[in-house]
C-alpha cells in the first residue's frame, strides 16, 4: 500500500506504516485544505482500484485525518493526536471519508 500511495505523490512526500492499517504522510510546504485535496485523491485511487492477494481480487476503501503541521507552536506529538481524532470522526461518519482536524 505504502508503494502504491507514493507512486501518487511528490518526490518531496514521505510515507510511512505507523501501524497495523494506519500510515502517516507527511506533505511538505502544503496548507491544510491542499493536504485534504490529496487525501481525497488518494482516496479516491484506493477505492477505484482492484488489489490482488493470493489470487483474488479485492477492493478496499480508506479513511484519512488531515491535520497541518504548525512548528514551533505545538509539539509533533500534538499532530498525531488530531490526526487520530479526525480519522476516528471519518470512521464515525461511515468511513471511506476524508475529515480535516480542527485545529485546537
Amino acid at each position: 500500500m505504502a508503494r502504491f500511495l507514493q507512486d501518487s505523490l511528490r518526490q518531496t512526500d514521505m510515507i510511512a506504516r505507523f501501524g497495523g492499517e494506519e500510515f502517516i504522510i507527511l506533505l511538505p510546504d502544503t496548507q491544510l485544505a491542499s493536504g485534504g485535496q490529496v487525501a481525497e485523491k488518494l482516496r479516491q485511487l484506493i477505492a477505484n482500484r482492484i488489489f490482488r492477494a493470493e489470487g483474488h481480487a479485492i477492493r478496499i476503501t480508506a479513511s484519512f485525518g488531515v491535520a497541518q503541521l504548525r512548528l514551533p507552536q505545538r509539539m509533533p506529538s500534538n499532530y498525531y493526536a488530531e490526526c487520530d481524532k479526525a480519522l476516528y470522526q471519518a470512521k464515525q461518519k461511515g468511513r471511506n471519508r476524508v475529515e480535516i482536524a480542527t485545529p485546537a
